[in-house]
């Protein structure tokens, strides 16, 4: 039958082709995305609070806090930028670095249930960051030095590994 054919052919096509056309679309992802800062920039897509340029550590940020409920109804990442492109950029969005949108968050995130535990977490981050970084903890490639928002990074890569020795993952 011709779907199958059809589908047989396509296949073939895409496996044969398979990384020309995830760049294309990779491209057209990027396009979009920055099509999408600069309407919400002001043509210079950065982040609304810090300024942060790099269009690698952009997001879209609910400026209502309605985000999950928008997600579910629309999809994210690119669904979102799609969405926002269609309606005309509607003013539902503003422009933030990850670290910005993360400390957004945390601003308006219900009080722990658990506040010891939560300030004990704390202490041991705060501990732990300086114990990695010699003193005052710190990003090591941008001036971010808000404890809030610093991670710890396997530097040569295999932290998922390192996570399942240790039994913190679920897998």
């Amino acid at each position: 039958n011709n779907r199958d054919l059809l589908r047989a052919a396509w296949d073939r096509y895409y496996s044969e082709n398979s990384v020309s056309i995830l760049e294309k679309a990779r491209a057209r992802s990027q396009r979009l995305k920055v099509e999408v800062f600069r309407a919400y920039s002001k043509e210079v897509p950065e982040c609304a609070s810090c300024r942060e340029p790099s269009i690698d550590f952009l997001t879209l940020d609910h400026i209502g806090n309605d985000g999950s409920s928008h997600r579910a109804e629309i999809g994210s990442g690119p669904k979102t930028w799609n969405w926002a492109k269609r309606n005309e950029y509607p003013p539902l969005f503003q422009v933030l670095c990850f670290n910005c949108n993360f400390l957004k968050y945390l601003s308006v995130k219900p009080p722990s249930k658990n506040p010891r535990r939560q300030a004990l977490e704390a202490a041991l981050k705060r501990e732990t960051l300086q114990m990695l970084t010699g003193g005052i903890p710190k990003c090591e490639d941008c001036p971010v030095d808000d404890v809030r928002i610093l991670t710890v990074d396997h530097v040569h890569g295999g932290g998922n590994e390192h996570r399942r020795s240790l039994g913190m993952t679920s897998s």
